[in-house]
């Protein structure tokens, strides 16, 4: 019987600064499914940008925060076979 493993989340976090100083690229296409040897992908991100989440099929976004200061990122990763990633967070200072 097959167990399924859950994804795991891995980004980086890039400024961009083109728009707005406080835009932001953060890149979760180093995320990974550890079941990929038996056709497991890595199918959606869920993003939570300080206090605004949402999800995307994109493995790239870019976000102009609103203000400076410190932000939370975090990022978590779903499966095709619908188990989500353990979430990953990172700080980033914004001046």
């Amino acid at each position: 019987m097959f167990r399924n493993l859950t994804p795991v989340a891995l980004f980086t976090v890039n400024k961009i600064g083109i728009s707005s100083p406080y835009e932001y690229e953060v890149d979760a296409s180093a995320s990974y499914d550890r079941d990929a040897r038996f056709n497991g992908k890595v199918v959606e991100y869920e993003y939570l940008l300080a206090n605004y989440k949402f999800s995307s099929t994109l493995s790239k976004i870019r976000y102009v925060f609103g203000s400076p200061g410190q932000k939370l990122i975090r990022v978590r990763v779903q499966d095709n076979n619908g188990d989500w990633s353990n979430p990953v967070s990172e700080y980033v200072v914004l001046n």
